[in-house]
């Protein structure tokens, strides 16, 4: 009788017991975390801001760039504000919404992996760790794509069946409709799927198919990079400068940690380091998280937005060729017995330092929506100076949260001297440059400011 295909990685499948609690407390400060980052509107940050005012203003879902991956979290905010005028209660509800869609398609990969393999739950939320400074702007795409990797690794290193099949291809869908880095993530997954093939001895058609899936549904994405933005920001001349901003002590203590404890829990489990080692690789990555969580208690721990969007899926490159080697090795005879609490320990500290870092960030962003609404309710004309605040705030987007602070008739808009001057003669505003204008008054759903 033919064997279904069971777990890779050679820990069982799992099963209730006290090896859990440590994920299961760690899960539940992770939730608690996330809801308070929503309830403070956290995702309102850097883009979010003008996200949601072209939202409403326009009453459309709002899809640059083809990324069409968000299109049920513009539904649900438009739809929310047929029953609701409150700005504020709608960036609860975009808020939440988009912290869900981002947050979940890692949680969902490390629920569904340890579904499969018990200790699995710890590639995906290291990767959650590598990319949590940046979860508040959660209007990045490429947070779900990073996400939605590690699922898509798993099934292109383990045998396909047809649940596994479905599931790829859903995966697939996802992946095209999220950040071009799809490509990059759907040509990965097909050179494992070909790996696979090469290694085994019944060179099986199935792996064959999946690699030639992948790489061709990843080259169409790449393919359709909209000229302008993305072309120009893929330049190597342009990305690399990007992603060398982000060599801080923040963000380098975090990668190491996260990247020396999957390494340190692989050389563990295969006997290549002392027994009494390995629990200690758990920490590695609330350690490397201790940097970040002083600079955001400093005010000073923001990372830079735009470089960090970049780096998303290289960030957890690393982690992911972890994940292969760890489904295809097994420990043998030297594999310690209680590997699969280790891997479950490191996920949960992981957690609990993930959620360390979203409350200290919906903190610091609370502080300074407050500053705002104060610097808006200071200003008496009907157009202000632009606000000065710290950089998670002070961007072009702020402008926007200008207005949400204010609800739907907002009273003063903020924009240059010049902006402000063409806004009293010609009652045209641009309040965020090149993205969008403004006109006075406003014929969509917002009621601006007359001059």
């Amino acid at each position: 009788m033919a064997r279904k295909a069971g777990p890779a990685a050679g820990f069982s499948r799992p099963r209730r017991s006290l090896d859990d609690l440590p994920v299961w407390g760690g899960s539940i400060c992770l939730v608690g975390a996330l809801l308070y980052l929503g309830a403070v509107r956290g995702p309102l940050i850097y883009d979010g801001s003008f996200f949601l005012y072209q939202i409403l203003e326009t009453q459309l879902p709002f899809i640059p760039d083809n990324r069409f991956l968000a299109v049920p979290v513009h539904i649900v905010t438009i739809g929310a504000s047929h029953l609701t005028d409150d700005v504020w209660t709608l960036g609860l509800v975009f808020s939440v919404t988009y912290l869900a869609m981002a947050v979940g398609t890692f949680l969902g990969s490390a629920w569904w992996m340890s579904r499969q393999d018990g200790g699995l739950v710890v590639w995906p939320v290291l990767g959650l760790l590598l990319v949590s400074p940046i979860l508040v702007d959660t209007t990045t795409e490429s947070l779900a794509t990073a996400g939605l990797a590690f699922a898509m690794t798993y099934i292109a290193a383990t045998p396909k069946t047809r649940r596994r099949w479905v599931i790829a291809g859903v995966l697939a869908g996802l992946l095209f409709a999220s950040h071009p880095y799809a490509g990059v993530v759907l040509a990965w997954a097909g050179g494992v799927a070909a790996y696979r093939w090469a290694r085994s001895g019944r060179r099986e058609v199935a792996e064959l198919v999946f690699c030639g899936a992948a790489v061709v549904i990843g080259v169409i994405r790449l393919s359709i990079l909209v000229p302008g933005y993305e072309t120009a920001a893929a330049a190597p001349g342009a990305l690399l400068p990007e992603l060398w901003h982000l060599v801080l002590p923040e963000t380098a203590a975090l990668a190491l940690g996260a990247w020396l404890c999957g390494i340190g829990l692989l050389l563990w489990r295969r006997g290549l380091i002392p027994v009494g080692a390995g629990p200690l690789t758990c920490l590695a990555p609330a350690l490397g998280y201790v940097p970040l969580l002083v600079g955001l208690a400093r005010g000073t721990g923001w990372p830079p937005p735009i470089a960090y969007r970049f780096a998303t899926v290289p960030l957890v490159l690393p982690l992911l060729i972890l994940l292969v080697i760890d489904l295809v090795t097994a420990g043998g005879d030297r594999a310690p017995t209680n590997a699969k609490a280790a891997y479950r320990a490191a996920a949960a500290a992981a957690m609990l330092a993930i959620s360390a870092g979203l409350v200290l960030q919906g903190w610091r962003w609370n502080e300074e929506v407050s500053a705002m609404r104060a610097h808006v309710a200071a200003t008496a004309a009907p157009c202000g100076p632009d606000f000065a605040g710290a950089a998670a705030i002070a961007t072009w987007g702020g402008r926007s949260l200008a207005v949400l602070v204010q609800g739907r008739e907002p009273r003063v808009v903020l924009g240059s001297q010049a902006e402000c001057d063409r806004l009293i003669s010609a009652h045209v505003y641009s309040g965020s440059n090149h993205f969008t204008a403004l006109y006075l008054p406003s014929r969509g759903w917002f009621h601006l400011p007359r001059p």
